[in-house]
């Protein structure tokens, strides 16, 4: 992650043997090393909170294209029901048509 070498290493961990003296050098690695732990546990769960998020973003786009194809095929079924009933429609108007002149024909021809 810092590419930090081996002899880096050690010229840090001799500037800060002089700097802070042999008697705070353990008290002051725990420090360091707690702090590193508490960043390396604060990445990981912020990387966690994003991959959620991404997972959520996800589904929330599966959804939402679920949703669009349900609209679409719901929009499909009115359109053939619309397209049925005026078909109805039409049959029905063409027997009450058909109906009414069998019976117009039917009280014109004399009865024996």
């Amino acid at each position: 992650m810092f590419d930090i070498g081996f002899v880096e290493l050690v010229l840090v961990g001799v500037v800060a043997l002089l700097v802070i003296g042999p008697e705070r050098m353990p008290g002051a690695v725990r420090t360091t090393m707690g702090w590193v732990r508490h960043i390396r546990r604060s990445i990981g769960d912020i990387k966690t909170e994003i991959e959620q998020d991404l997972h959520n973003d996800k589904i929330l786009s599966e959804l939402r294209q679920a949703k669009q194809d349900v609209e679409r095929g719901t929009a499909d079924i009115t359109t053939s029901l619309n397209d049925a009933q005026n078909a109805i429609g039409d049959t029905k108007r063409s027997l009450e048509r058909d109906l009414s002149l069998a019976a117009d024909k039917d009280e014109r021809q004399p009865q024996p």
